[in-house]
This record gives structure tokens, C-alpha cells and sequence, in this order.
């Protein structure tokens, strides 16, 4: 399981050292003048631990002019403090193993986000809750949990109520559509196809769609929904999509997430092997 930096038992030190941190990241921070376009490829190295990562820069926080309180779309707002380094899943469809063997890889982090679709909407997976909650993982709802909560299949869903109860369910039937938050300065947004299109929209390493998140209000956007990871820049705005944990829809067959590192500004995207 990730570790979260500053959590419960961070006492004194781990404070002084997220502040540490946060003041390191406004000192070296990393200028790269107007961000690259949506046409660029991922830079390729070899990790230490035979991963292979695809490594982005992110830009300069945005200047944001107005009522920096004002948000779009009725976005769940939460401001955080020192969030520095954050780990991304998604699309995990009820798969506890694949779910466990990326949580066990993931370094230390300060919190871990899932961008939707932790189940399917013909399978529920009391086992992939459990994994969530002992990881203290913020989920938002995919297409699947929307779905399957709906009623999609009426009695499959009363069976889940009456084998795993409604206080397990509730831990994503109650999760959010959107996230948006603050850290370090860097406005996120996350959602799990588009800002646009919650549930219905892929947007691929080559869309011309990434084009529309320029006009957004955020420095980050994170998506998940067609199982294929990247890290984009457009305009000033890091598009992320982790990819899936466990139903990878790329040329490799390994699962993936993302890491976010707001100390370095750059965007990173990590392989697991399922089997």
C-alpha cells in the first residue's frame, strides 16, 4: 500500500517537512514558457524498478484573475495544504488484484485519487472497496458506478445491497462526479471522460479535443474512461489519464497509474505487471 505523507502518525517532522517541500517548489520552479502542444510523444526511460515511465513537465501555474472561489460547473471545491505528490488510478472494473499490485508498487504519496470506474456495472467488488478505503483513496464516479447505482440491473444491485449492506455501497454510490481542488498553487480538475462530457467522451493522446481544455480555468485535468495512459500539455493546461489498473487498451499489456509531483512539476506515468 502507497504510504501517505503527513497522515496520521506525521507528527512534527513531517510537517516541517511538507513546508520544506512546498517552499523548494516555489524556489526551483520549473519555466517552461507556452506549454507544448497536444502533438507531442511521452519521453520513454527505464525506471529502477523495470517500469517503464513516460515523463512530462508541467508549466508554471496559471495566473488565475477574479474570485479565485469561483468555480464552473457546481465542481466539488476542497482546498488543500500541503499535497505535494499525488497518486492517480482508474478504471480498476473489480479487479482487487490488479488494484493491490499498483498500490503496492506506488511510492510514497500524499493522497491517491481514483478517477472512476473502480467497478463494473455488471460486477460489484467488495474486496476492491476494502482496498480503496484501507488507501484512503478519494473516488469520484465513473460511467459503471453511474450505471450500476441507477439500476441498470435492479436485481443484481439488490444483491449486492444484501450481501455486502449498504454501508459498503454507499462508498461509492455517495463518491462525487467531479473533483476540483488546490495544492501548491495548481488548480485540479478531475473527472472521468471530460469536463464536458462527463461519461460519454474519450479523449486519446492524438484527439483534437485536447485542444478544448486550454479554455478550461485549471493547470491540471485528470481523466480516465478510455483505459489508455497520458500526459498532455495544452495551452498551459497538463492533461493526465492514467490509463487502467487492470484492462489496459494500449500496445502493452502492463497496468498503470500516474503520479503527480507538484514539488517537481512534472507528471509521471508508471507500468505494473497484472500477472
Amino acid at each position: 500500500m502507497p504510504q501517505h505523507r503527513g497522515g496520521r502518525q506525521g507528527g512534527r517532522g513531517h510537517a516541517a517537512k511538507r513546508r520544506q517541500d512546498h517552499d523548494v517548489c516555489h524556489q526551483h520552479p520549473v519555466s517552461r514558457g507556452r506549454a507544448q502542444g497536444a502533438g507531442g510523444t511521452l519521453p520513454v526511460v527505464q525506471s529502477a524498478h523495470q517500469h517503464v515511465v513516460g515523463r512530462r513537465w508541467l508549466g508554471q501555474p496559471r495566473l488565475h484573475g477574479g474570485d479565485r472561489g469561483d468555480r464552473r460547473g457546481g465542481l466539488t471545491a476542497t482546498e488543500v495544504g500541503a499535497t505535494m505528490k499525488i497518486g492517480i488510478v482508474s478504471d480498476i472494473h473489480a479487479d482487487p488484484k490488479a488494484l493491490r499490485r499498483v498500490l503496492e508498487d506506488m511510492p510514497s504519496v500524499d493522497r491517491v485519487l481514483c478517477a472512476g470506474d473502480a467497478i463494473s456495472d455488471y460486477r460489484f467488488c467488495a474486496e476492491t472497496v476494502d482496498f480503496l478505503q484501507r488507501a484512503r483513496v478519494q473516488c469520484i464516479q465513473g460511467n459503471h458506478e453511474v450505471s450500476f447505482f441507477a439500476g441498470c440491473n435492479p436485481d443484481y444491485l439488490a444483491k449486492c445491497e444484501r450481501e455486502f449492506g449498504a454501508s459498503v455501497l454507499d462508498v461509492l454510490r455517495t463518491a462525487p462526479l467531479s473533483l476540483e481542488f488546490e495544492a501548491a498553487g495548481v488548480r485540479v480538475l478531475m473527472v472521468h471522460a471530460t469536463p464536458w462530457e462527463p461519461f460519454d467522451d474519450y479523449i486519446y493522446p492524438q484527439s483534437p479535443q485536447l485542444e478544448r481544455f486550454a479554455l478550461l480555468p485549471h493547470d491540471v485535468v485528470i481523466l480516465g474512461h478510455t483505459h489508455v495512459p497520458m500526459v498532455r500539455h495544452v495551452d498551459g493546461v497538463t492533461v493526465i489519464n492514467a490509463g487502467s489498473c487492470s484492462q489496459p487498451r494500449d500496445r502493452d499489456r502492463r497496468g498503470s497509474y500516474a503520479i503527480l509531483d507538484l514539488e517537481r512539476r512534472e507528471a509521471t506515468i508508471r507500468r505494473v505487471l497484472l500477472r
